[in-house]
C-alpha cells in the first residue's frame, strides 16, 4: 500500500508539472527565492558555527541542552532539530534527552514571529504577546520533560580539540548539505502551496490553512489578506507559524537521519504546543477587545 501511494503520489506531481508548466515555474521561483533571501542567510551561519562547535568539542564543559534550546528557539526551524540530532549521534547527549528536546525545541525565530508575522501579516505593534503566546506552551511542556525522569548524562571526552583545515572544510560541507536539503523541501512544498492556491475556495478559513498547512509562510500571507478580524487571523497565523507545516516538518525530518530520533511524537507534540499557542493568543486578543 505505501509503494502505491508513493507512486501516485510521484505520477501525480508530474502530470501537474507537465499540466500546468506556468504555476511549476512560478511555485519553484516563489520557493528558489524565500530559501536564498530568507532562509540561507539566516541558517548557514548558524549551521557553520554550530558545526565547528562539535568539531573542536567547544561544548564538551557545558550543557548540551542549554545550547540545545537557545538555537532552537533563537535560531528558527529547524536549528533546534539539527542540534540535537547532531548531539545524540555524537554521543553528547543520550538518545532519549535528543527525543525530548525535539519535541519542544525546534521553534520559529523570534524575527520571524515578530517582522514577519506580528508586522506584515497582522499589523501589531505590541509583539511581546506573540512571542509569550508562542514560546510559554513549549516552555512549560520542556521543563515538564526536562525535570520529570531526568535521563543519565552520555559519557564524553571534554577535552577541546583544536580547529584544523580538514574539521573546517568538514563543518562547511555538512552545513551546505543540510542547506541544500532545507532549499530541496522548500522548493518543493512552495510548488505545492501554488497549487492549492488556484483551487476555487469560497471560505476566508479553510483556503489560507490548507495552504499553510502545507507551507506556513505562504499560507500566513493568504491571511493576512483574508476579510477575517485579527481576532480570527492572530490565533490562525500563530497556530500556522508554530506548527510549522509540512514544509518544515519534512526539514526536520531530513536533519534526523542517523540520530534515532522519532518524527511521529514530534508532531504530535508539535501540534499540541501550536493549539495552545493559538488559543493563547486567541485569549489575549479578546480580552483586549
Amino acid at each position: 500500500m505505501h509503494r502505491f501511494f508513493s507512486a501516485a503520489a510521484i505520477i501525480l506531481f508530474m502530470v501537474l508539472l507537465l499540466c500546468f508548466p506556468t504555476l511549476s515555474i512560478q511555485g519553484a521561483s516563489a520557493g528558489i527565492l524565500l530559501w536564498y533571501k530568507r532562509v540561507l542567510p539566516v541558517l548557514l551561519p548558524f549551521a557553520l558555527a554550530s558545526h565547528l562547535m562539535l568539531e573542536t568539542n567547544l561544548l564538551g564543559r557545558f550543557s548540551h541542552r542549554i545550547y540545545v534550546i537557545l538555537m532552537g528557539f533563537l535560531c528558527g526551524y529547524p536549528m533546534g532539530a539539527i542540534w540535537a540530532a547532531s548531539l545524540t549521534r555524537d554521543g553528547k547527549i543520550v538518545p532519549e534527552e535528543g527525543q525530548r528536546l525535539l519535541w519542544f525545541c525546534n521553534q520559529p525565530s523570534p524575527m520571524f514571529l515578530i517582522g514577519y508575522l506580528g508586522v506584515q501579516c497582522l499589523g501589531i505593534a505590541e509583539t511581546l504577546s506573540i512571542l509569550a503566546a508562542a514560546y510559554l506552551p513549549p516552555l512549560l511542556f520542556g521543563c515538564l520533560l526536562l525535570k520529570r525522569n531526568p535521563v543519565k548524562k552520555a559519557e564524553t571526552d571534554s577535552r577541546f580539540i583544536p580547529l584544523t583545515v580538514i574539521s573546517f572544510e568538514k563543518a562547511w560541507i555538512e552545513s551546505c548539505v543540510i542547506l541544500v536539503k532545507i532549499g530541496g523541501y522548500v522548493l518543493f512544498f512552495s510548488m505545492i502551496a501554488t497549487y492549492l492556491c488556484q483551487l476555487p475556495f469560497e471560505n476566508p478559513v479553510w483556503h489560507p490553512l490548507l495552504v499553510g498547512i502545507c507551507e506556513m509562510t505562504t499560507g500566513t500571507g493568504l491571511l493576512a489578506e483574508s476579510v477575517l478580524p485579527i481576532l480570527h487571523k492572530g490565533p490562525l497565523g500563530l497556530f500556522l507559524v508554530c506548527f510549522g507545516g509540512l514544509s518544515c516538518l519534512a526539514q526536520t525530518a531530513g536533519c534526523l537521519p542517523g540520530s534515532g530520533l522519532k518524527t511521529g511524537s514530534y508532531i504530535l507534540a508539535k501540534l499540541a504546543c501550536a493549539l495552545c499557542s493559538g488559543g493563547l493568543f486567541y485569549l489575549y486578543l479578546y480580552s483586549r477587545m
